[in-house]
């Protein structure tokens, strides 16, 4: 989903995407032994406290930068281990299908401010309009309708694009490469390349976390 705290990792447990990817079963565990060590090492729970405690927008702004900042880093790390594993097409191919699920939350990724030269400037006001939406979001609650959701998606991720330059979007969409198109059928019976491909920004991934496919031959995705 967005924002994902695994990042590329969590793609992992998608068995559309494994099964896109070609991804082993030794590769799986592989995955899942770096996502459970950054999972261990996560060492969110003093910041979740102060977080609670906090008594102005501004401390809890404050400190959902540094979760931020810090759950960043621990992507990088992981990603860095799992770029062992997989091969570099595989690695190249899972980023792009993770900044498409991710969508704009991800401008504050190292790799992507590298790829768009985004300024510090830049990273600063994106860091400012997500500590707005995640208070926004706050407010919008859990009972909001699916319609509510899209609209609230739409207005925000309108305001992060508009940090970009006239040139930045259309190298945003280039690191994105082509929409995700699931291997197999859908249940329907629409080939995989007429079934719909997973849209931009999208808010979860289709896949479920379930072990194995229906296909007993196809790898089965990563546990939860």
């Amino acid at each position: 989903g967005r924002g994902g705290f695994g990042g590329m990792t969590d793609l992992l447990r998608d068995d559309d995407v494994v099964a896109s990817l070609g991804i082993s079963e030794e590769q799986l565990d592989e995955a899942e032994a770096i996502r459970d060590e950054m999972r261990d090492n996560a060492g969110d729970q003093d910041i979740w406290a102060q977080f609670g405690e906090a008594e102005t927008d501004g401390e809890r702004n404050a400190l959902m930068l540094q979760m931020q900042v810090a759950n960043e880093a621990r992507v990088a790390e992981a990603e860095e281990k799992l770029k062992a594993v997989l091969d570099e097409q595989q690695f190249a191919r899972l980023r792009e299908v993770f900044l498409q699920r991710n969508g704009v939350q991800s401008l504050t990724r190292p790799d992507v401010v590298g790829a768009l030269e985004i300024s510090d400037d830049q990273v600063t006001a994106i860091r400012s309009i997500m500590q707005e939406r995640f208070a926004a979001q706050m407010e919008l609650g859990f009972r909001a309708s699916d319609e509510e959701r899209e609209a609230f998606n739409q207005e925000w991720d309108s305001r992060l694009l508009a940090v970009l330059s006239d040139e930045q979007p259309d190298q945003w969409e280039a690191e994105q490469g082509e929409p995700f198109v699931a291997v197999e059928a859908s249940e329907d019976g629409e080939d995989a390349d007429d079934a719909p491909a997973v849209p931009h920004n999208s808010d979860s991934p289709s896949g479920d976390d379930d072990e194995s496919t229906e296909d007993g031959d196809a790898p089965r995705a990563m546990r939860p």
